[in-house]
């Protein structure tokens, strides 16, 4: 992930990230670390690399949206049908929270036609941040560092982030 590291978030997107309408750092098949930015008409997805290189997805033309949330082996990710073509948004290390609340807004928004003032996450059945019990996946981490499936660097990392949502 140090590859993501490196990259600066536009300070344009900041006050878009703050009111969930945006995530800094994502993933693209294709585009490599991109930004995602949605408003009342369109999410627009724009490479880092290339910025020439987007992707408009209409807001009318939605079909199907999905948020899956990640653990340590799958990032976490949106997936959107429009007009039958599949766009994959996918997070990156510790974006979960960012990329929940911007598929809440990007709901909110198919749901009212509006950019919502505020936005809260939705009761579902997927797993959303609050659902978390830090306790319970530390343990998993550290099963998985005992068994040598992560490293302690690793599980160092992922337990100072569950603590921190405390």
């Amino acid at each position: 992930m140090s590859l993501f590291n490196s990259i600066c978030v536009d300070n344009q997107l900041i006050p878009y990230i703050e009111r969930h309408l945006a995530v800094g750092i994502i993933k693209y098949d294709g585009f490599g670390k991109c930004s995602v930015v949605a408003n009342t008409d369109k999410i627009l997805v724009k490479s880092y690399d290339n910025p020439h290189q987007q992707v408009h997805i209409s807001m009318d033309k939605i079909e199907y949206i999905r948020y899956e949330g990640g653990d340590f082996l799958f990032e976490p990710r949106i997936t959107i049908v429009a007009k039958s073509l599949t766009y994959t948004i996918k997070g990156y290390d510790n974006n979960d929270v960012e990329l929940r609340a911007f598929y809440d807004t990007i709901l909110e928004i198919k749901r009212t036609g509006r950019v919502p003032e505020q936005v809260t996450t939705k009761e579902n059945t997927h797993k959303s941040y609050r659902e978390i019990d830090p306790a319970v996946e530390i343990r998993k981490f550290y099963q998985l560092y005992v068994d040598g499936i992560i490293s302690k660097q690793e599980f160092d990392r992922k337990k100072e982030e569950l603590l921190n949502i405390i």
